[in-house]
């Protein structure tokens, strides 16, 4: 069993554009973005230079019982859908902006939520929009943002994001969940 896959072509084509339309696109009648980003001024540790937009679908924090909901959570329905996990601990999208020079952020490196030694937790990386951005992992491998791409990959697996210099956003969604028995091949 191998440590990541990547998925191209995840979804149908007019699943994609659904999403891609709501996180990147503009209300035809309001001419705003549907989607409520927050701004973060650190990308993973607040010693990161690097900042970001989230917006969270949906979270359950460590140690707490509750759970948040976003109400624009039925936009990844279709993904979930397809990854079929067991569990959720997290769907989050981070929207980073246009930078002049691309650089991996060393000090980025990290592991979504706590590794563990059950061998079920999984993140997944699906990718709304082409652009030249990428994920790293700390053992070298990256993996290039291309719409409609999602790469699944064991939890404990160190990684970051780097941010694109070909367009004016990249917007990735991040899941972190638990699936017994393995997940799409990982």
């Amino acid at each position: 069993m191998q440590d990541h896959v990547i998925i191209d072509n995840f979804l149908p084509q007019d699943e994609w554009q659904g999403i891609y339309d709501a996180v990147l696109g503009m209300h035809p009648e309001t001419n705003n973005s549907t989607l409520e980003w927050i701004y973060i001024d650190h990308k993973v540790s607040t010693s990161s230079k690097n900042f970001q937009f989230v917006h969270t679908f949906f979270g359950v924090k460590q140690g707490q019982m509750h759970s948040a909901y976003s109400h624009d959570s039925y936009l990844v329905e279709a993904l979930v859908e397809k990854i079929n996990p067991d569990s959720i601990e997290r769907i989050k999208a981070n929207l980073q902006t246009k930078v002049c020079k691309q650089e991996i952020d060393v000090d980025g490196f990290h592991t979504d939520q706590v590794p563990d030694d059950s061998g079920e937790k999984y993140n997944a990386v699906y990718y709304v929009n082409d652009n030249n951005g990428f994920t790293a992992f700390k053992e070298g491998m990256k993996v290039k943002s291309k719409a409609n791409r999602l790469l699944v990959f064991k939890n404990e697996l160190e990684h970051t994001g780097t941010a694109q210099s070909d367009t004016n956003v990249r917007v990735v969604i991040n899941f972190t969940f638990n699936k017994k028995g393995g997940c799409l091949g990982v």
